[in-house]
């Protein structure tokens, strides 16, 4: 099964979003404006949305005595008072933006007009909050060239695995474009990211190696950091002192035939792994954040409590919503099918097993994590229930004298 991204399934969504308050026009003056969306928003804390990345720029940039506002793009269904930090939103507005833009399929001047609409309305958000310089997850080529023709600083925030099969990095995607649909920073925290970066510094964008904004605060937290110091006391507990497993697992996994996973969710590999050592290792699963809020959520709970409900070395919930830097420093190794958390794991000395075999050497991926794999912090292991279980015998055993 593949959940797809048509009219039918995201009109409800849209129709819900334009009722909420746009609140841009009230965006209060700051020197940095930081723009997200609301699938960043994965983490809770005192019962309201955190989003790891840009509350962590905002908490960095406020430390330093400067001042943020925070936009996130449409369609938002946040409401005020849902997040830990103020948010705005421009519903309302960009529905109209995007009946222009439909419409610009079938003429080349309603086009232009539609991208001019993003580029002034930008321009007007920019110039309503003062904003000196643009932090963004991914800023629109309308973001971008609001802010270069304003002369200010916009700058993409790394927020995944960054290749060249990304239609946002890519060459072959983007060499045609001109330098002011591109950032004019770069900011990442792996090397693999670099090396595809640095090409756009022919169009003018810097690329800025930085430390991960929401893991940083975890390796030494700082005894004022609260939301930290509270999310490694929530950290969910097992009675026993076995080796941790942490598992990420993955929205829709392209490239994969849906016989190889169970429900959509996991791979049948996995899942006999961890019914098959559920009584020599800790298993956390980690959902992804779609996996959390879409309609799938009500099937993967299911699917969860069939299989791991009466296992207590087997913990789902807190785990999908604790903070990730606080679960992996207590985890021992991490499997992934490619998630991202390989970067971080490895920056916390945890290794991970990857189980998309296309990343090995000679595969459609095997420019994914090399560094990683380079280090040995990182490795492409046998998609089976016998390879998996394989590699954790040999990277726990020597360390629990596990038999």
């Amino acid at each position: 099964m593949r959940h797809k991204n048509s009219f039918r399934a995201v009109f409800p969504n849209f129709m819900k979003s334009i009722l909420i308050p746009n609140g841009w026009r009230r965006l209060g003056r700051a020197d940095v404006l930081l723009v997200g969306h609301d699938y960043h928003y994965s983490y809770i804390y005192n019962g309201l949305l955190y989003s790891p990345l840009i509350d962590s720029v905002k908490e960095g940039v406020e430390r330093k005595g400067e001042k943020c506002s925070i936009i996130l793009k449409s369609f938002s269904l946040l409401k005020p008072g849902e997040t830990f930090s103020e948010v705005a939103s421009f519903n309302k507005l960009f529905s109209v933006i995007l009946f222009f833009r439909y419409f610009g399929r079938l003429s080349h001047p309603l086009k232009r007009l539609s991208f001019r609409m993003e580029v002034n309305f930008w321009k007007k958000v920019i110039e309503t909050t003062g904003a000196k310089s643009v932090v963004a997850i991914q800023p629109s080529v309308s973001l971008c060239k609001a802010s270069r023709e304003l002369n200010i600083e916009v700058a993409d925030l790394q927020h995944g695995v960054i290749t060249e099969n990304h239609p946002y990095y890519g060459e072959r995607f983007r060499k045609g474009d001109p330098a002011d649909y591109f950032p004019t920073r770069f900011f990442v925290w792996s090397d693999s990211a670099m090396e595809v970066l640095q090409r756009w510094e022919k169009k003018g964008a810097v690329v800025k190696r930085i430390f991960h904004p929401w893991g940083e605060r975890f390796l030494t937290p700082s005894l004022d950091d609260q939301v930290v110091l509270d999310a490694i006391q929530k950290l969910p507990k097992f009675n026993n002192e076995r080796p941790c497993v942490l598992v990420s697992l993955q929205w829709q996994l392209e490239g994969v035939e849906d016989v190889q996973i169970k429900g959509d969710i996991m791979l049948n590999s996995l899942l006999s792994a961890i019914l098959s050592t559920h009584h020599i290792y800790n298993w956390f699963i980690r959902l992804h954040p779609v996996q959390l809020h879409q309609d799938c959520k009500e099937s993967t709970e299911k699917f969860l409590l069939d299989n791991f409900g009466n296992l207590t070395t087997v913990e789902w919930k807190k785990a999908s919503s604790a903070a990730l830097p606080a679960l992996l420093r207590v985890s021992d190794v991490h499997i992934t099918y490619r998630s991202t958390v390989v970067s971080e794991a490895s920056r916390f000395g945890v290794k991970s097993a990857i189980l998309d075999q296309e990343i090995k050497q000679g595969g459609v991926r095997d420019f994914y994590y090399t560094h990683e794999r380079d280090a040995g912090m990182a490795c492409v292991v046998e998609n089976t229930e016998s390879g998996i279980v394989s590699w954790l015998g040999k990277e726990l055993s020597p360390k629990y004298a596990l038999s």
